[in-house]
């Protein structure tokens, strides 16, 4: 579980940035709403980098909440900004993508839905601690939160047992799932009743690990809101990961599939307008339409991709 900054309590965070290889591994920093990070081995810096190669520069990178993605900007004169092997100056990013400094990797992840008590360590977007101690009326409100939760949960806990208690006359949504228009399974719309134990069909009965169960459940509500928001790549990432923890996740699949069809339809639109419009030298639109394409693309080996990045070299060469 990724360890947060106490702030996300009373502030919203766009994303966590974490460590997953190299120094620092495991440390996560909040990129708050319209704030930016920071990256390099200057103490300054809100992701403090502990290392003493010189391939790092004191400030190397930013990384900045930019509506629905995360503009990454390279800062370093003379040392290069890795995403997907290649070196940038600036791109684009979405939530479950990757960029490296030297031999440092980071991932962009959404931030999870339970807090820890303490961060060790520098957080990203706040300022050098003063060193004073915690205020016994903080203390006090950070105890009153933790309690909330554990009653919430204490709730919920109850309100499953009488449910699995109802008469077998009832009706018996508890045990089976209904079916719903699209071929998802659901227990009357959990996403929108609030009931957060979104159970696939047979889920349950031979896996016994209830924290893959939560966190793959938690990666299944993030690709709705995601698909919902029109944002089909971030959801396929994200129901890529619910499906990797827990391959029985009927609903996962179900929509896993269907929208990494409608993304592969969505991409070929665009490389298609891309074509037409470098047919009848719309330079300025066939720029438009191909880096559409480059930035939908979840395997950049894909031959539309590659097709539109050569193109878009030549455009921008003639451009130039």
């Amino acid at each position: 579980m990724p360890t947060l900054d106490p702030k996300m309590y009373s502030q919203p965070a766009e994303c966590a940035l974490k460590i997953i290889n190299g120094a620092g591994t495991g440390s996560v920093y909040p990129l708050f709403i319209g704030s930016s990070l920071t990256i390099g081995k200057a103490k300054s810096c809100d992701v403090f980098l502990e290392v003493l190669t010189d391939k790092v520069s004191h400030k190397h990178a930013r990384l900045t909440a930019a509506g629905d993605s995360y503009l990454l900007e390279n800062l370093s004169q003379s040392h290069p900004l890795i995403v997907n092997n290649h070196p940038i100056d600036k791109d684009h990013l979405l939530a479950g993508e990757r960029f490296q400094i030297h031999d440092i990797t980071f991932l962009l992840e959404p931030p999870e839905f339970e807090f820890p008590r303490q961060q060790k360590g520098k957080k990203a977007g706040e300022k050098k601690s003063s060193g004073k101690k915690l205020t016994l009326r903080w203390l006090l409100s950070i105890a009153l939160l933790l309690s909330l939760f554990w009653l919430f949960f204490l709730v919920l806990g109850e309100g499953e047992d009488e449910e699995a208690g109802t008469s077998q006359g009832a009706s018996q949504i508890g045990e089976r799932p209904l079916k719903g228009k699209e071929g998802e399974s659901h227990r009357e719309k959990p996403e929108e009743s609030g009931d957060v134990k979104i159970r696939p069909e047979g889920w349950g009965k031979e896996n016994t690990d209830p924290e893959k169960s939560r966190e793959a459940n938690g990666y299944f509500r993030q690709g709705k809101f995601f698909y919902e928001n029109g944002n089909l790549k971030s959801a396929i990432l994200h129901w890529r990961k619910a499906t990797a923890l827990v391959p029985q996740h009927e609903q996962a699949q179900t929509w896993l599939e269907r929208t990494e069809d409608e993304l592969d339809k969505v991409i070929e639109r665009h490389y298609q307008d891309g074509l037409k419009a470098l047919k009848y030298m719309r330079t300025e639109d066939a720029i438009r339409e191909f880096e559409i394409v480059e930035k939908l693309a979840l395997d950049k080996e894909d031959q539309r991709a590659i097709g539109a990045r050569q193109r878009l070299q030549d455009l921008r060469k003639e451009r130039e």
